[in-house]
């Protein structure tokens, strides 16, 4: 972007700060709060939202997932999706398949602080939400990412990206299932949940007066040559 190396500082990502601040709760916490009955640890994290761009795509798409989830065999816990156009779709689907099929379920929202209870006690997530992208690293889970909707993102080797059709995802579900063992204690490339830390030393350390000088432009430089704030973490 231009920017000049010494107003670079890289802390990671904020939003992983909240993983460690709110510690999960019991799995027979979780189930009693949302009437997931049954509910056993390893089941599959879905969320799918719209595919804003090609959003004729969307029906088909959470009807391919449901029926390769449902092909699987495995326990399954959707989220609902965002209120892009096309989220109806997804919601009758996911409604329906709940209604039908006794180890599907779905919570609407879990919010944040059960969100991460969620996946603490998951076996991989499932569709194209961006916690597959950022979070489920931190949890060391699969994420088998369908669609174009988070592709050409950076991500860490947990993520699986995979075609929209039942035969593509019901592959990548089996991908994510051996990938399991080799993930679960990977670090997430995005940060390990101290970013507010670093961010702070960086503004405590910062020259203030340095930020009226005029701005140049630095044009990117083969190996990055910005401020990595390392801190004492345990």
């Amino acid at each position: 972007m231009g920017e000049e190396p010494w107003r670079i500082f890289v802390t990671g990502a904020l939003g992983l700060d909240g993983i460690l601040a709110r510690p999960a709760a019991p799995l027979n916490d979780m189930v009693e709060a949302f009437g997931l009955t049954g509910l056993k640890p390893g089941y599959v994290l879905a969320t799918l939202h719209p595919e804003t761009v090609t959003r004729e795509r969307t029906p088909g798409m959470v009807r391919d997932m449901v029926a390769a989830l449902e092909a699987s065999g495995r326990q399954v816990v959707y989220t609902y999706p965002n209120a892009d156009p096309g989220a109806d779709a997804i919601i009758r689907e996911i409604e329906e398949a709940a209604a039908r099929l006794p180890d599907h379920h779905v919570v609407r929202s879990f919010g944040s602080r059960w969100f991460y209870s969620a996946m603490a006690h998951a076996g991989m997530v499932v569709g194209n939400s961006s916690s597959g992208i950022y979070e489920a690293a931190s949890f060391g889970l699969p994420a088998v990412d369908i669609g174009d909707r988070q592709r050409g993102r950076f991500h860490g080797e947990n993520v699986l990206h995979c075609a929209d059709d039942t035969v593509s995802v019901s592959a990548a579900l089996d991908q994510a299932e051996a990938l399991r063992p080799v993930v679960a204690a990977m670090t997430n490339p995005y940060g390990d949940g101290h970013a507010g830390a670093r961010l702070i030393a960086a503004l405590r350390a910062l020259d203030w007066s340095r930020l009226s000088s005029p701005k140049l432009f630095v044009t990117a430089a083969p190996v990055f040559p910005g401020q990595r704030i390392d801190l004492p973490c345990n």
